[in-house]
Order: structure tokens, then C-alpha cells, then sequence
């Protein structure tokens, strides 16, 4: 035997080369035979443990633990016969010759058949809990099958609210508390108005409904601007109008509360604002107590959560009250409009002890209840309602509690209809007489059609109220909706792609269409229809209105309003003081009304309209003129 290393000749026995020390290709090989069998016992050891996990699914367990047990083996023996093979090899190679190194290569660990296994059986059962989770039919059916009568009918009921009210919690964080921070918000208002030449036609129609001639072919296009802004305690108000992107009119208004001051600007005819000391005239630390007042309150709001919160308490406690859940009738049929279908149907009798029995338990409740004292005080705090609203409402409380036993109630039925996924569809009251007095219901058909009413009822027939017959694709509805007045339909709007819940979160967005000659009550306006596109936010609102005939755009108005964060408002530099009369009759007469006409005629104002403005410039604005553009207090102390 040689050395693998240096060639040498190794004596038999022998485990090293005497020459260089390198292993002996037999020791090599008696080494790679244990190594070989530690390799088998782990792989026999990983054998052992996937029959342990393989219990846990019967059906994969004897394949699984075969393929290891064959994969064990097959190991073993690739390891024995590549030891053998290289000794082999080693012993046909010549003293004087060393053999070549085998480049070693890198095997990649695969994935054990047993975590496949595990991976698969999760992936079903998350498959499975998957439906379940996003399947409202299943889990209804669930709870409908584990529940009684009586327990499932409060489920829905409880449901609902809580849905109904998180929505309208949603419309209150983002609407009623966007405006609690008023004093540091900036809102910007634009409009565009676009005239097409089509337009002569509508204005043809008018003129000849209001027997007076309407001249707007001079006008194309128009914008109208205004921004009102609160920082600490200033306010601020300016904006213009535009015609044919020429100015015709434009001001800046601004007050500061804590300087006692007014300033108005009229940048078109006057290069200084007026200004005007209201400290004592407005009451101005009054209003900076209310100010700090209202911000320091508005901090401490209640949020939406808590008002829904406080909702379902209530709503819970009504609910907990109801004992008995009557007549249950399943595929009950309902129609409502054009749609029809089929529902079950939750009967209960709120007889005079049911009535007294909730009315006791909320009147308990509500005068011990912390939650709410905190509310009300948050809103008193804020100025939003006064201290005694919320002794009258605790009288109110008291009083009803202390006498419910000497009140008398006539006895009501409640009708609910519940679809296959646990959504309430209707709700029905009927008074003593089995009669249907007020009723709020809709229906889904096969069809996705969809009905809607709420209102009074008399005879099973909507008497006063609102309809809406259409179609419905997932929360967005497309369709008509009807003011009913004395059984008879008196006004409809056409409308589309309106969400509702968006709606009821507090984001309308929509579309409306209204025939004109409806809304002026002439049938000269018939085939002309208002169109209005709308998106309502309170950080940022968009509205189009457009008016058309015949599906041709006459005239569209394009508005959107902005909130943002308000920057320092400042005193103007150049002022003209007024202290009297007799200030006010000398920045009337500097007003600079041939800049002004100059820009009428700029932007093709008819003749008639800019001698007007001629003969006013004429004659020049009086006290009582100016006092027209101001607030109904500020001008009647000026003028006194």
C-alpha cells in the first residue's frame, strides 16, 4: 500500500505513512465505515421520530415513515460503497504517481417528507378555517344551530347595532372631531364654472320661463375663491371672483381677537385695509374665554370608540330584558319594491311589563353610570350644550325611574327579518291593533335587485316617507329614490354608485340626477336634467355640478373644499385707521373704481351691467353700502 500523499510505501498495519505521517487510505476507509454508521443511526433516529408525528395523520404516516426508513438505507450504503471504492482506487494507483483531488461539492439540504407532510395538512386546515372566518353564511348557520330562539334573535340584533354604530362612531372621528381643532384649520373653497356654446339653448328656456332676458354669451369661463382661516385667536376671510380669468371682485377680511382689531381689505379698489378697534365693542375677552375654553375641552372629546362603546351597553341592557322570542317562521316571503325574497322572521311582544322592565333597567343604569357623566361633562366643558341640559336630562332620568310603575304603555310588536348570513333585512312595529304604523325594511333579490322603505304606514302601505327601488352590487347602489307624501310618490332622484357604507361612515359619494322641470315646477324645463358627481369629506370634499340636455354638457361647475393646518395670521402693514364716521365717508371716496371697471370690460361684461358699476362709482358707496359686506353686529355698531 502507498501513500496517498507522498507516494511512499506503507508497511501492512501500518495507519500512517512513516514518511510524511498522512492516514493510510485503510485507516481512511475503516474511518468513513464509522462515520457511515453514525450517518445511518441518525437517519434510523429521524425515522423513529417522524412514526411518532406521523400518528397524528393515520392516512400519510406508513408512506412517510417507508420513504425514510428506504432513505436511511440507501444512505448507509452510497456512504460504504463510495469508502470502498476509494480504497479501491487507491490501491490501483502507482507509487510514483499522485492522484488527482476530487473537486468537493456542495449539497443543499432538502426538505424532509415529514415537514411536506406537516405543510399540507396546515394548508387544509387553514383553507378550511379560512371559509369559515370569511363566510358569514357558515358562521350564522353555526350560531344558529348552538343558540336558541331567543339568544340568536338578540345576536342579530346586537349585531347590527354594533354595526350601524361603528359606522356612524367612524363618521363621528372623522367629521364632528376634524372640526373640533376649527381654531388652528385653514378651509379653502373653489369653483370652476365652464359655459359651453351649447348653453344658449337652456338660457332660451329661461328667459322664457321667468319672462326675462338672461344674457350669458359673454360668459366662458368663471372661478370663484374663498378661504377661512383660525390660528390662536385670528380669523381670517378673503376670496374674489373671476370671469373670463379677469377679477371682478375680491376682499380680505380679518379679525384679531386678542388685538381688539378688524381690518378689511378691498385690494381691487383701495390700496389700504380698513381698520377698525371692536374691543370694546364685541366683547373680546368674553370671546377669548370661550376661545380657550373650547380648545382646551375639545382635547378631551370623547372618541368614537367610546360612544359606541357606551351604545352597545345600552343596547345590551334593552336586549337582556327580552325573555321570549315568538311565532319563528322560516322562508317567510318579503317584497319591497321590485325585489323580492325570503327570510326568517323573529316575532316579539313588547306588552306594557316588557316596556317597564327596559325603561328600569336603562333609568338604573344611565344614573350611576361614570361613562357617560364624563361624556356629557366633555360636551358641557366645550360649550357644546349647557350645565342645565344635563340637569334637566338627570331630572328626566330620575323622575321616569321613580314613577314607572304609575306609567301605562300600549303593547307593540316588533317583526324582524334575518337573511342566511345573519343580516337583519326589516324591522316592522305594529301597534295594539295588529296595525303596521312605522316600518324600516329592505329586500335583496335573486336578481340583485334591491327595495328600500321607511316611513309610516297605514293598511301595510307607506303613507310618509322615503322608497328606493334599484339595484345593488356588493355596498354600492344604483337606482331611484322616492319622497312619499299621502301614499303617492311627489318627488324622485335618479342616482348611481352610491356606497353606503361610506355613506353612513360619514363619506358620501355618489351620484344625482334630477330633471329640472321637477325642480322649477315648469314643464319648459323638461328634458333638462342637474347632475351632481359628489365625493364629501370634511378634509376634502368634491362636488360637479353639471347641467345638461339631451346628454349635452350646457354648463358645469366644478367646487372642492379643503382643510389644512393654519399658518400665523398677521396685521396688515398698510391701514387706514377709522375711528368714526366721518374715516369711513373719506376710504369710501379714495375707493379706486376705475380699476375696477377696467377689468369688467376686460373680461367682455355686457354694456348694461358696467354702467351700473359706473353710475355706483358715481354716486359713491354711503356707510350704509359698506355696512352690506360686514356682520350684522359689527355694522350696527359702526354705524352708531
Amino acid at each position: 500500500m502507498f501513500c496517498e500523499k507522498c507516494g511512499s510505501k506503507i508497511p501492512d498495519g501500518s495507519a500512517f505513512c512513516p514518511n510524511c505521517g498522512a492516514k493510510a487510505a485503510a485507516a481512511a476507509v475503516k474511518e468513513a465505515k464509522k462515520e457511515a454508521e453514525k450517518a445511518a443511526e441518525v437517519v434510523k433516529a429521524e425515522a423513529a421520530a417522524a412514526e411518532q408525528q406521523a400518528a397524528a395523520v393515520p392516512q400519510q404516516a406508513a408512506a412517510v415513515s417507508e420513504a425514510v426508513e428506504t432513505q436511511a438505507v440507501a444512505a448507509a450504503g452510497e456512504v460504504q460503497a463510495a469508502a470502498e471504492a476509494q480504497a479501491a482506487a487507491q490501491e490501483a494507483v502507482p507509487a510514483a504517481v499522485k492522484p488527482p483531488k476530487q473537486k468537493k461539492e456542495k449539497s443543499g439540504k432538502g426538505i424532509s417528507p415529514v415537514k411536506i407532510a406537516l405543510i399540507a395538512v396546515l394548508a387544509v386546515v387553514l383553507v378550511v378555517a379560512a371559509i369559515f372566518v370569511f363566510s358569514k353564511g357558515a358562521r350564522n348557520a353555526v350560531k344558529k344551530a348552538f343558540s336558541s330562539d331567543e339568544s340568536y334573535f338578540k345576536s342579530v340584533e346586537l349585531a347590527a347595532i354594533d354595526d350601524l354604530a361603528g359606522m356612524l362612531a367612524t363618521a363621528y372621528d372623522d367629521d364632528i372631531l376634524e372640526l373640533a381643532d376649527l381654531y388652528k384649520s385653514t378651509f379653502s373653497l373653489t369653483g370652476d364654472l365652464d359655459v359651453t356654446s351649447d348653453a344658449e339653448a337652456l338660457l332660451s328656456i329661461i328667459s322664457k320661463a321667468s319672462n326675462k332676458k338672461v344674457d350669458l354669451d359673454w360668459l366662458k369661463s368663471g372661478k370663484i375663491e374663498a378661504e377661512f382661516s383660525m390660528n390662536d385667536a385670528a380669523l381670517r376671510l378673503d376670496g374674489g371672483l373671476t370671469a373670463n380669468k379677469k377679477t371682478l371682485f375680491d376682499f380680505d377680511a380679518i379679525v384679531d381677537i386678542n388685538d381688539g382689531m378688524a381690518y378689511l381689505g378691498l385690494p381691487l379698489l383701495h390700496k389700504e385695509y380698513a381698520g377698525i378697534d371692536i374691543s370694546d365693542k364685541l366683547a373680546t375677552d368674553e370671546l377669548l374665554d370661550k376661545l380657550d375654553t373650547f380648545k382646551s375641552a375639545s382635547e378631551k372629546f370623547p372618541k368614537g370608540k367610546d360612544l359606541k362603546k357606551l351604545v352597545l351597553k345600552y343596547a345590551e341592557i334593552a336586549l337582556d330584558n327580552i325573555k321570549k322570542v315568538n311565532n319563528v317562521k322560516k322562508d317567510v316571503k318579503l317584497s319591497v319594491g321590485s325585489a323580492k325574497g325570503e327570510y326568517t322572521r323573529y316575532r316579539v311582544i313588547f306588552d306594557d311589563d316588557l316596556i317597564k322592565d327596559i325603561l328600569y333597567s336603562i333609568c338604573d343604569t344611565a344614573l350611576d353610570d361614570k361613562e357617560l357623566e364624563d361624556i356629557l361633562l366633555s360636551l358641557s366643558d366645550a360649550g357644546l350644550i349647557r350645565e342645565e341640559d344635563i340637569d334637566r336630562f338627570y331630572d328626566g332620568l330620575n323622575n321616569t325611574f321613580d314613577n314607572i310603575e304609575k306609567l301605562s304603555f300600549d303593547e307593540l310588536t316588533l317583526e324582524v327579518y334575518v337573511d342566511g348570513s345573519g343580516d337583519i333585512v326589516a324591522q316592522h312595529i305594529f301597534n295594539a291593533n295588529s296595525e303596521l304604523t312605522a316600518a324600516y325594511q329592505y329586500a335583496i333579490g335573486d336578481d340583485n335587485s334591491f327595495g328600500f322603505e321607511i316611513g309610516e304606514y297605514r293598511n301595510d302601505e307607506l303613507r310618509k316617507g322615503y322608497s328606493i327601488d334599484g339595484t345593488i352590487s356588493g355596498s354600492t347602489l344604483t337606482g331611484k329614490a322616492n319622497y312619499v307624501r299621502s301614499g303617492s310618490v311627489r318627488n324622485t332622484i335618479e342616482f348611481s354608485d352610491v356606497n353606503i357604507r361610506k355613506f353612513l361612515s360619514g363619506n358620501p359619494v355618489g351620484k344625482l340626477e334630477y330633471n329640472l322641470s321637477t325642480l322649477m315646477g315648469n314643464s319648459m324645463m323638461r328634458g333638462v336634467d342637474v347632475v351632481i358627481d359628489f365625493d364629501l369629506k370634511v378634509k376634502n370634499s368634491k362636488v360637479t355640478v353639471t347641467l345638461k340636455q339631451d346628454d349635452k354638457k350646457l354648463i358645469e361647475l366644478d367646487a372642492s373644499l379643503k382643510k389644512s393646518s393654519s399658518s400665523s395670521i398677521k396685521a396688515p402693514k398698510n391701514v387706514f385707521d377709522i375711528e368714526d364716521n366721518n374715516d369711513i365717508k373719506d376710504y369710501l371716496e379714495d375707493l379706486d373704481w376705475d380699476n375696477m371697471i377696467e377689468n369688467w370690460e376686460a373680461a367682455d361684461m355686457p354694456d348694461s351691467y358696467v354702467r351700473i358699476l359706473d353710475q355706483l362709482s358715481r354716486k359713491g358707496l354711503g356707510i350704509d353700502d359698506l355696512g352690506g359686506l360686514l356682520p350684522g353686529k359689527l355694522r350696527r355698531s359702526l354705524i352708531q
